[in-house]
């Protein structure tokens, strides 16, 4: 049998290279059974990850041959199979193309099938900056792994969905999908895919600023993947790494890890690896001053980055040549890529683009919560039945029992449909809850987050560069004495309207992002603050007193906002010399109340409301600097996290700051937490 199936292989597979598209097939079964045969070794060749572009040629012969003979709609494995094979080889558009004409072909029964083409539509469209496109594709993905019940399936579009919000600098979001995913890797126990989000998570956290935090996870990547002898998630885990070193200065170790990957990427055959390679190569040497060879790693990225249509990732592209002619001061080229990354990004983000994307969210949600009322509404069924044969019984041992049970019977079906009834409420409630939210989020997109990142920031870096510029030309040449000072002053209001910017941005984003409440030490939280105030602190011999402080239920990134911000203040508004500034909080029946004390000039009463106002200022700038958004970002998230804050202080004695955080409404502080997390999770059970 093997010889006469390697037989017709070698017969259609020498017939059609040598007649092309133009040879006749006489018997139907025959081109069938070498599709299916193509089918079958292509898909092994596909799950063994190696050699990418050499599955891509196998998959196109197949492909070209089934459309030749007449047999495109025969086997739709075929161009789903190509399709993935163009995708992992980066060839996103032509994958895109393959998959999209494919995915009204596949039986609506074969929700694996649909899945999985869902799964990498969605990733091809993120490539290509058409976020809501993408994120509709991988929500649809999502609704038929939770249907299936697919715990690695779930596991993959949690990633992917961690990869669209990253892409878009939704990081907190981002975290909270590779998070999800990692725990779905761990609880099956595959190492590869645990690996996979460790080195993603450490991507995100090095975005955030938190090199720590990434180069462990890097760190973590790297060794698992040596472990488990995986060169293509080597090389990811080493541009993480090669990344988080360029940050921290480290020139020589990041050239290291960055050519490891760089090899690696070539011996895997993925470009989109090798262009990513280049890229951070770009930035080592942009940092290192070396602003040709930058210029020249760009060039070879940007090539690359066309040829596979990564669109996204030539915008970044277009930023950094813009930064690196400016630094060159070759301010013509500057405004040429700058016009292009402007052009480029104000094409890819959109409020309605937002809107698109949640309203996506809220549908699954919607077909989430029919899932579990069909599931809890058979659950009842069940009971009721149950019930029935207890009543059946009954009527054999006597009337009197029958009568009896038949009570029973009353009071359990009474008893199901209020429980129904309760059932349906809390879904309700829940879906009138998420509304609400995504107005308000909405909302404040659209006030703060979109005007601020897309229409104030650039023109002002354009006034300030050009401003710049203008100087150095007039430097040698006599004009009015004045002139000097007038362009002093446009700078320093750039400058100062950049700081109000980037201000306001912070306080828009408070609220924005839903993400959970985790159970966090303040204690932690606090020194970690205190460590990145040391210079100020010795500057102005300030001593800060650190009193045990307890565990909330908070947001961290957020509450590491407000000690900033506070004990920034207490430095700034202190003594020049001897400072003592206490941080300490004291323990309620609902609630702890946290504060921080300074021995500053303090603050009239009249003014003591004041304070919390977003720009308002009680000094003069050239006094004491500031946007005079501060405060106001620690009451709205104070206030997001359902406590107050206050000052009490008299001017030349000091201030001290109150703020309070409620107290968990159980005993254990992680049964709430971990209750609201478990109802966000998709229901499923692990393979």
């Amino acid at each position: 049998m093997k010889s006469s199936n390697l037989f017709i292989l070698l017969f259609f597979a020498f017939s059609h290279s040598l007649f092309g598209s133009e040879t006749k097939i006489d018997s139907i079964s025959s081109p069938k059974l070498w599709l299916k045969e193509q089918n079958r070794i292509g898909g092994n060749l596909l799950k063994d990850n190696q050699d990418f572009k050499k599955t891509v040629d196998f998959f196109k012969s197949a492909y070209n041959f089934s459309i030749s003979s007449g047999l495109s709609d025969y086997l739709v494995e075929i161009p789903v199979n190509y399709g993935m094979a163009l995708y992992k080889n980066g060839e996103i558009q032509k994958a895109y193309s393959i998959l999209q004409e494919a995915l009204p072909k596949i039986k609506e029964d074969n929700l694996k099938l649909k899945a999985a083409v869902n799964q990498i539509l969605g990733m091809t469209l993120v490539f290509q900056n058409k976020y809501p496109e993408g994120y509709k594709h991988q929500m649809d993905a999502l609704k038929y792994f939770t249907d299936m019940k697919d715990s690695t399936g779930l596991m993959r579009v949690l990633y992917d969905l961690g990869s669209n919000f990253v892409t878009q600098g939704q990081n907190e979001l981002a975290l909270e999908n590779y998070e999800k995913g990692i725990a779905i890797a761990k609880a099956l126990d595959n190492e590869k895919m645990t690996m996979f989000g460790i080195t993603a998570i450490g991507g995100v956290w090095s975005s955030m600023g938190d090199l720590e935090k990434s180069l462990k996870y890097s760190n973590e990547s790297i060794l698992l993947a040596k472990q488990i002898e995986d060169e293509e998630e080597l090389a990811w885990a080493s541009i993480n790494h090669g990344h988080t070193l360029i940050k921290l200065k480290k020139y020589e170790e990041s050239e290291i890890f960055l050519q490891q990957a760089y090899d690696l990427s070539f011996v895997i055959g993925n470009k989109l690896l090798t262009a990513y390679s280049i890229e951070q190569m770009s930035v080592l040497y942009f940092e290192q001053n070396l602003l040709d060879k930058a210029i020249i790693r760009l060039d070879e990225c940007y090539k690359i980055y066309q040829e596979l249509g990564q669109t996204n990732s030539i915008k970044e592209l277009t930023r950094k040549y813009a930064e690196i002619y400016f630094k060159q001061e070759n301010y013509i080229k500057y405004k040429e890529y700058t016009d292009q990354y402007m052009a480029l990004k104000d094409s890819l983000y959109s409020k309605e683009m937002m809107e698109s994307m949640a309203n996506l969210k809220q549908d699954f949600e919607f077909h989430k919560m029919e899932r579990e009322n069909e599931i809890a509404l058979l659950t009842k069924d069940k009971e009721l039945a149950k019930a029935n044969i207890y009543i059946t019984c009954a009527v054999v041992l006597g009337t009197v029992l029958v009568l009896v049970l038949i009570l029973v019977l009353m009071y359990s079906r009474n008893k199901a449909a209020v429980e129904k009834n309760e059932i349906l409420k809390a879904k309700n409630a829940e879906i009138l809850r998420q509304n609400e939210s995504l107005v308000t989020s909405n909302e404040d997109l659209e006030k703060f987050a979109y005007i601020i990142s897309h229409d104030l920031k650039e023109p002002l870096r354009n006034i300030n560069g050009f401003t710049k510029l203008l100087g150095r030309k007039l430097k040698n040449h006599t004009f009015d004495e004045n002139i000097n000072e007038y362009m002093e002053f446009i700078v320093k209001g750039t400058e100062q309207m950049g700081e109000l910017l980037n201000g306001l941005l912070e306080y828009s984003k408070v609220g924005v992002n839903k993400s959970e409440k985790k159970l966090t030490s303040l204690d932690a939280l606090a020194q970690k603050v205190i460590i990145g105030f040391r210079i100020q602190m010795d500057e102005k011999q300030c001593e800060v007193d650190l009193q045990k402080l307890p565990e909330v239920a908070c947001k961290s990134i957020q509450l590491s906002q407000v000690f900033q911000n506070l004990l920034a203040n207490a430095i700034k508004f202190g003594p020049e010399t001897g400072n003592r500034i206490t941080i300490g909080s004291e323990d309620h029946p609902d609630h702890h109340l946290i504060f921080v004390k300074d021995e500053g000039i303090g603050i009239e009463e009249k003014y003591q409301d004041d304070i919390f106002v977003v720009f308002k200022r009680l000094h003069d700038r050239k006094i004491f600097t500031g946007s005079g958004i501060g405060l106001a970002t620690c009451k709205k998230i104070v206030e997001e996290h359902g406590g107050r804050i206050w000052v009490s202080s008299e001017e030349g004695k000091g201030a001290c700051f109150y703020f309070t955080l409620p107290k968990p409404f159980t005993a254990d502080p992680n049964a709430a937490i971990n209750k609201k997390m478990n109802a966000s999770q998709p229901d499923f059970a692990i393979a």
